[in-house]
């Protein structure tokens, strides 16, 4: 199971020219600690394990950055800023508000590796990008309908320093409760394709929950970046794993009814869902009354 990983197509040189074209294919952008003990980032067809990059990263070496030349998609790269080698990729997640979010996350994890494990480059399209080749790349392709004006919301997202408003922390929160419709099975849920690192992100980028810094592990800083390393590690994944393990089980109801949420013994949403479906309930039981205890863990407003 990789560390992060996010639906994404390559741009292709157009051969004998420095004209990049948007490759249709459908993919992955994956990030992974692997067998060598080093920080690798990927790319794969869907329908394949076969990885066509794979790249090690470094920190201070390598980047992952929106192309702002190109206006007419959702278009990042990964950069070395020490040569003109470049990586091309666009986004093809439905959901564009997220595309900073990947962004911050394949950074922190170049970053922020686990167990310090420090990474390199391999060798990516040696190429020169300008305001006259990228721009080509999705215009002449017909990806997707919604990716010409990916690239204005992703523009109008606020910054990281900028106060959460309470609407927007809902809209991330319904990004997480959407992860429901295609996590599976109704009643065997993958605790991990909602609560991975990517669909936490927005909940806590702008604001931390004090409830939250209550339960972090000892010397963990109760920032932003603190809670990202503890969710982006291994052990996040494994402890997620076994809760789940643990809800499936025949006794799984029981640990929700233990917890004080509502369980329903005659449905066949098992234990997973079910916890899920509490937690969508709670937090629009909170809208309704006005942001009391909201996920953001402000106060309500006078």
């Amino acid at each position: 199971m990789p560390l992060l990983q996010f639906k994404a197509g390559k741009l292709r040189r157009k051969e004998g020219t420095k004209i990049l074209q948007a490759d249709k294919t459908k993919g992955y952008v994956e990030m992974n600690v692997e067998e060598d003990g080093l920080m690798h980032f990927s790319w794969r067809p869907r329908n394949t394990e076969v990885k066509e990059d794979d790249v090690v990263v470094f920190p201070d070496e390598v980047e992952f950055e929106r192309v702002s030349q190109c206006n007419t998609g959702r278009v990042y790269m990964l950069k070395y800023p020490s040569s003109s080698q470049c990586l091309f990729y666009w986004m093809q997640e439905r959901d564009s508000g997220n595309d900073e979010a990947y962004e911050e996350l394949v950074n922190y994890h170049i970053e922020h590796q686990p167990l310090s494990e420090e990474n390199e480059g391999d060798e990516p399209h040696d190429m020169q990008v300008d305001e006259e080749t990228v721009p080509t790349v999705v215009s002449e392709t017909p990806v997707t309908p919604a990716t010409a004006a990916a690239a204005s919301a992703t523009d109008s997202a606020p910054p990281p320093n900028q106060a959460s408003s309470q609407p927007q922390n809902a809209d991330a929160i319904q990004r997480i409760l959407r992860a429901l419709q295609s996590a599976g099975p109704r009643n065997n849920v993958d605790l991990w394709d909602v609560l991975k690192p990517a669909n936490v992100s927005p909940l806590l980028h702008r604001s931390l929950p004090e409830a939250l810094q209550q339960t972090l592990p000892p010397n963990t800083e109760s920032t932003y970046e603190g809670v990202m390393e503890v969710v982006s590690s291994p052990q996040y994944a494994q402890a997620l794993q076994s809760f789940q393990s643990a809800l499936n089980s025949q006794g799984g109801l029981n640990i929700l009814a233990a917890l004080g949420l509502p369980v329903d013994y005659t449905s066949s949403d098992g234990a997973s869902l079910q916890l899920l479906r509490a937690i969508e309930k709670k937090v629009r039981e909170e809208d309704v009354n006005g942001g009391e205890n909201s996920p953001d863990g402000t106060a309500p407003r006078q």
